[in-house]
C-alpha cells in the first residue's frame, strides 16, 4: 500500500480497496516527501504531469514541476451507469 496512507484513509475516509488498484497501476504513489502523487495522463496514457497533495496537517496541494494540466487528466474506472463526473482535482474524484 501507499506509504503514509493516514491522510487518505483516515482523514479523507477513502477506502483502501479504492486506493489499492491505483497504487498497483502507479497512478497514485507517494513522493520522497510523503505527498500523495496523482498521475495525469493524456488520451494515449502517456504521463503529462501530476497533482500533489500534502499529507500533513496543513494539507497543501499543487502540481509537480513541468505538469501540463491542459494536456491530461486523472481518471479511474467508471461504474456501469455510464455516467461521467468531472471534478476539480484527483482527490475530489476519489472522494
Amino acid at each position: 500500500m501507499l506509504r503514509n496512507t493516514h491522510y487518505l484513509v483516515e482523514e479523507r475516509k477513502l477506502p483502501a480497496t479504492l486506493l489499492e488498484p491505483l497504487v498497483q497501476s502507479r497512478t497514485l504513489y507517494a513522493d520522497a516527501r510523503g505527498n500523495a502523487v496523482f498521475l495525469l495522463l493524456d488520451t494515449a496514457a502517456t504521463p503529462v504531469g501530476a497533482e500533489l497533495r500534502g499529507t500533513v496537517v496543513s494539507g497543501w496541494r499543487g502540481m509537480a514541476p513541468g505538469s501540463r494540466r491542459d494536456r491530461g487528466f486523472f481518471s479511474l474506472a467508471a461504474s456501469t451507469t455510464g455516467a461521467l463526473v468531472l471534478c476539480e482535482s484527483a482527490i475530489d474524484a476519489l472522494s
